[in-house]
């Protein structure tokens, strides 16, 4: 389960986050796991590279510039027990 983000669940932030990082309540597989950011018309924005910090229960994808707008992050993350789970989130930059 998603315990924590950043840009925060709903946000509205006032400059575009260099990177998003979703924080699991148990550790996660990078590589069999997928987070997609799509802007405000559908479209998917080209993040960085997946990797996995702290503990092992964070994701991060570095974001290039993001002009102000809604966003959608949608999530699909395998544990490192093989549990599955997904959600999606919206945030807003500046506005």
């Amino acid at each position: 389960m998603l315990e924590h983000a950043s840009p925060p669940v709903g946000s509205q932030v006032a400059s575009a986050p260099a990177a998003l990082d979703l924080s699991f309540t148990e550790g996660v597989v990078p590589h069999l796991s997928h987070v997609e950011v799509l802007g405000p018309s559908g479209q998917a924005v080209h993040t960085g590279p997946l990797r996995s910090a702290k503990d092992g229960r964070d994701l991060i994808a570095p974001l290039p510039p993001l002009p102000p707008d809604q966003y959608t992050v949608v999530w699909h993350v395998t544990s490192q027990d093989t549990h599955k789970t997904e959600g999606r989130f919206r945030f807003t930059v500046g506005r």
